[in-house]
């Protein structure tokens, strides 16, 4: 055991020494510091001085040592970031500066499923996904950042999962949202859809890379599944008329309970053939008039449709025209 005593003597109110130790062996130590005066002790302070038998780091790690903190190596007496030497974190990955930066910190705000606006989808028609993320990680998240989406579409009796692989085009500054439509499945041609009616929770769960989970979401409002393929009526009574520039459309509601919209066309020949190009707007139920914007000289010639929730689409009105003057 080491029992030394040093003694430092002060004259002033204020004072400071300092002193130097060498310790033979390892071990924990204990320096008490007394201020004595006139031979009475007033103040003492005690602390402890660990002595190891090889230096260490300030978290006991070896010199020359990788951390257990990754990706952290003790070199010299000093914690640095080496993670070419150390590693990262599961959810991270080593960068040039040899840093770890988190590979995906998202959280989801909202994920809906969607045709016309509307929660209900009709049964085995294709339908698409919006989800909204945003950048919970203090740093940005490059771009070609790749991860994996699984959408999860679930209630008492019928589970239908739909996977996806999703590449960021642009970096995503941190605090910042992105929203990601998904329109196809399983890396198909064609855009995912559900065989059995009902109401259906909504889930989303992301991946990183090595398929290690790092955010998930359900979504409050469920999706509805129902089983209707009949189309509104077509819509009556449309009539157009020239306003200035613009041309203003006006026809009669249809009978429906179910109509959500209706669709405008517009061409500048007469035609019997209106192709989904040509479609200029789209106005919900109950509106059953439009104005235009500001149109080019000469004659131009429209026809609406309605269409339900589910996006069951009507055959088209007859059609009206306006001139609209040089």
């Amino acid at each position: 055991m080491l029992d030394e005593v040093k003694i430092f003597e002060c004259n002033s109110t204020n004072c400071s020494t300092q002193f130097s130790e060498v310790f033979s062996k390892p071990g924990a130590y204990t320096i008490t510091i007394n201020a004595v005066i006139d031979e009475k002790n007033f103040e003492q302070r005690k602390f402890s001085v660990y002595v190891f038998d090889s230096p260490k780091c300030l978290d006991a790690t070896y010199f020359n040592q990788c951390s257990s903190s990754k990706p952290f190596y003790c070199g010299q007496g000093t914690l640095i970031e080496n993670c070419s030497l150390c590693g990262c974190p599961n959810d991270s990955k080593c960068l040039e500066n040899n840093k770890c930066l988190q590979i995906i910190s998202f959280k989801i705000n909202i994920i809906s499923a969607k045709v016309n606006d509307f929660s209900i989808v009709r049964i085995n028609k294709p339908f698409n996904t919006i989800i909204e993320l945003m950048n919970t990680s203090s740093e940005k998240i490059p771009n070609n950042t790749k991860f994996n989406i699984k959408l999860v579409f679930s209630n008492a009796s019928n589970s239908f999962n739909n996977f996806f692989v999703f590449v960021l085009q642009n970096d995503l500054p941190s605090n910042s949202y992105l929203s990601i439509p998904i329109e196809y499945a399983d890396n198909s041609s064609s855009r995912f859809f559900i065989p059995e009616t009902g109401e259906y929770k909504i889930a989303v769960f992301i991946y990183d890379e090595n398929n290690r989970l790092v955010s998930e979401f359900s979504s409050p409002n469920p999706l509805n599944v129902i089983d209707d393929s009949i189309p509104p009526s077509p819509p009556t009574g449309l009539n157009a008329i020239a306003s200035g520039k613009k041309a203003i459309l006006s026809w009669n509601p249809n009978p429906e309970q179910d109509v959500a919209g209706y669709n405008i066309y517009q061409s500048a020949t007469i035609t019997t053939f209106f192709v989904a190009s040509n479609k200029t707007a789209s106005v919900p139920y109950p509106n059953n008039s439009f104005s235009s914007p500001d149109l080019n000289s000469g004659t131009h010639f429209f026809v609406i449709t309605a269409f339900d929730f589910v996006g069951n689409e009507s055959a088209f009105s007859s059609q009206a025209s306006v001139l609209v003057p040089e």
